[in-house]
């Protein structure tokens, strides 16, 4: 770190170069406005000038040399263009390779023309006067036409070199050059926060705020260095992951299909596939997402969230209300991972809907101990005790899991599993 003095110091050095280089693009901005002001002035007053001095003055002769004056202009100004494009010093490695397409026909015309202009060089006067006849002929004026028309042409055709080959040395490379160094920084910091993105785990049950920050950032940058033809299995799994935050469950779909496609052996393989069941499941084609976890249960043995893809069909099974299925990935779950707190709920609520009451109660206090903070298991006990009559123990069970998640109040009012309790005034009470 520098001290105080010196770093104050290198603050009013940065202060004075950014000054400086806003002078110096200031004055190159003037100068380049004042010559072709200057020179636009010298060639056109003598156009006027010239055509108000012939016998047979008129607006045709006039337009007609502005005509030349301003394609003459135009293709000296794309030649000078040309032969000004900056070629980019590309020794430094980098994820991104620039264009390079313009320098490349740059390169390619200007030896051309240059190449035909030295085999030419003889003809060029020959050439010129050609014109000057035909437009003398043209116009029916006189002798002097021919002549002007050829000055017209030559100065024109060397004022638009002139200019066009110094606004892009003096300006253009510039703009290229800091869009360039912004494209490469952009894709810099792409390369470090995939690299720190790809030593975080993202898998749908261990996703943070932090992280999908990282991978919204990374997607911002996504959009401004890279097309789509150029995304790696990383790029597409990265959106994916912004589109299930966002919720937009068809463009999660589709984004982890196109990783997948990249690469189905990759690193985070196995987590494409459990977003995409997710999705699935969230736009209530269950079916579907079962099969996509069972992609994963079938080639995917080593997956540390394997416990998810089974307690993901338990609860597809379980909205299909086919709930001995329902079971049997709960349980495989469970056995995968004990302490995964939702699965006993799955397990428990499995239960509950097959009667088997006390099986249920056992894995609802399983859910409990792993996550004493959850409302579920205590809202589901509340449901068994009071469908076995158990008063007491039901309105205990519901007051806990209203303490935790006030929101069972309303779903506690229309309730059927409740009715054996609904008189009651403690439960009235308890809803009030």
């Amino acid at each position: 770190m520098f001290p105080d003095s010196n770093t104050k110091a290198v603050e009013r050095v940065t202060q004075n170069l950014s000054a400086l280089s806003a002078e110096a693009l200031q004055k190159i901005t003037s100068n380049l406005n004042n010559t072709l002001w200057l020179g636009l002035l010298a060639g056109f007053s003598g156009i006027v000038g010239y055509t108000l001095n012939l016998q047979k003055a008129g607006w045709k002769i006039l337009f007609l040399f502005i005509l030349i004056a301003s394609a003459s202009y135009m293709s000296g100004f794309f030649l000078g263009f040309l032969f000004g494009i900056p070629k980019r010093n590309t020794d430094k490695e980098s994820a991104y390779n620039l264009s390079t397409n313009l320098v490349d026909i740059s390169d390619w015309l200007t030896k051309i023309i240059i190449g035909l202009g030295l085999i030419e060089i003889k003809r060029i006067p020959a050439y010129l006067i050609s014109v000057g006849n035909y437009i003398q002929t043209a116009v029916g004026a006189e002798d002097s036409v021919k002549i002007f028309s050829v000055c017209c042409i030559v100065y024109f055709s060397i004022f638009g070199l002139y200019y066009g080959y110094n606004y892009m040395r003096l300006f253009l490379s510039g703009q290229f050059k800091e869009a360039d160094d912004n494209l490469l920084q952009k894709q810099i910091r792409l390369t470090e926060t995939g690299q720190a993105l790809n030593n975080q785990d993202l898998s749908p049950d261990n996703l943070d705020k932090s992280s999908l920050q990282q991978v919204n950032e990374y997607n911002q940058l996504l959009k401004s260095t890279k097309t789509e033809n150029d995304y790696t299995f990383d790029d597409w799994y990265y959106k994916g992951i912004s589109a299930y935050d966002n919720k937009d469950y068809n463009k999660t779909i589709a984004d982890m299909n196109n990783a997948l496609e990249k690469d189905s052996k990759a690193k985070n393989a196995a987590d494409a596939y459990l977003y995409m069941s997710l999705a699935y499941g969230a736009l209530k084609l269950y079916t579907k997402s079962i099969e996509i976890n069972n992609i994963v249960i079938n080639n995917y043995k080593d997956y540390s969230y394997l416990y998810l893809a089974y307690h993901n069909n338990g609860v597809n099974f379980t909205d299909l209300t086919q709930y001995e299925n329902a079971l049997k990935q709960f349980e495989s779950a469970t056995s995968l991972n004990p302490d995964y707190a939702d699965s006993w709920v799955g397990k428990g609520y499995a239960l509950m809907y097959l009667d088997r009451f006390d099986e249920a109660m056992v894995a609802f206090e399983k859910a409990i101990k792993v996550n004493p903070a959850d409302p579920n298991p205590w809202y589901n006990k509340a449901c068994i005790f009071a469908k076995e009559n158990k008063k007491t123990e039901a309105i205990e069970s519901l007051k806990k899991a209203i303490e935790l998640k006030p929101e069972f109040r309303q779903n506690a009012k229309t309730d059927i599993w409740l009715n054996n309790i609904r008189e009651e005034e403690s439960f009235k009470a308890l809803l009030n």
